[in-house]
């Protein structure tokens, strides 16, 4: 009798073992889910998280660093042009930045020329017509004394 004790009991134990390894691996899964849910928590009624909502503000300010980029950016589309029409955005983050902005041939001969102003700050974007302008691929060229910034650009 005693060793059929001890057989059930070993039974037992194997069984208690396994129900505790599938409750560790069902609580494995809810935390899974469960770090999904956390997020949206974080969100009110307006999409904003807490930080954008302004109800941390005041502490955490302290900790915030901007974000900016490293150099002056710029965005050119549609690429390839559209309609004859080039829109050109600079990321200026200087007050001093200028430059010209020049539209260059493969061969690298100049072909079109804008000047930009210093003193500007911001996001400064204007729209130049290239339908003149043959097909193929050219390069654009942002530059100042100090940096150059380009961009490939296809006329169909």
């Amino acid at each position: 009798e005693e060793e059929e004790d001890e057989d059930d009991d070993e039974g037992d134990d194997e069984e208690e073992e396994e129900e505790d390894e599938e409750e560790e691996e069902e609580d494995e899964d809810d935390d899974e889910g469960d770090d999904d849910d956390d997020d949206d928590d974080d969100d009110d009624e307006d999409g904003e998280s807490e930080s954008e909502s302004g109800s941390d503000e005041d502490e955490d300010e302290e900790d915030r660093v901007e974000c900016e980029g490293i150099g002056p950016q710029l965005v050119v589309y549609p690429n390839p042009v559209v309609g004859g029409t080039l829109h050109i955005h600079l990321g200026l983050q200087d007050t001093e930045l200028g430059g010209e902005v020049t539209l260059f041939s493969f061969m690298g001969i100049p072909l079109l020329n804008w000047t930009i102003p210093s003193g500007l700050e911001g996001i400064y974007q204007f729209s130049v017509d290239v339908s003149m302008v043959p097909p193929g691929t050219y390069t654009l060229s942002w530059s100042s004394a100090t940096w150059l910034v380009e961009e490939t650009i296809i006329i169909p």
